[in-house]
């Protein structure tokens, strides 16, 4: 009894340390990211076996480099955006492919 109560204990000291450092890590990378407002170019509906999930692609042009970025977000409910709507992007300048998007 007294073993597997410090078993379950060391579970979850475990789990609590690996939570700890993801925070630590994804913490730093937040701070680099900037808002940037994206324009939503299609919606879509995919329906699975599993449930339902809505894609929002939006784009974006970096005046600065001149190239254009298209993010495409998956969410489980149907978004308040249309198409033509503006959308704020979170996105690390220097990595463009790590962005999230506030729908």
């Amino acid at each position: 009894m007294f073993s597997e109560l410090l078993l379950g204990l060391l579970i979850l000291l475990g789990v609590i340390l690996v939570l700890l450092v993801i925070g630590s890590v994804r913490r730093p990378a937040r701070k680099r990211e900037r808002p940037i407002l994206a324009t939503v170019t299609e919606i879509q509906l995919e329906a699975t076996t599993w449930g339902n999930n809505w894609y929002v692609s939006a784009v974006w042009r970096d005046n600065t480099t001149g190239q254009t970025h298209i993010f495409r977000s998956r969410n489980k409910y149907r978004p308040k955006q249309r198409v033509g709507d503006t959308v704020t992007v979170f996105c690390d300048p220097d990595h463009p492919k790590r962005f999230r998007m506030e729908l």
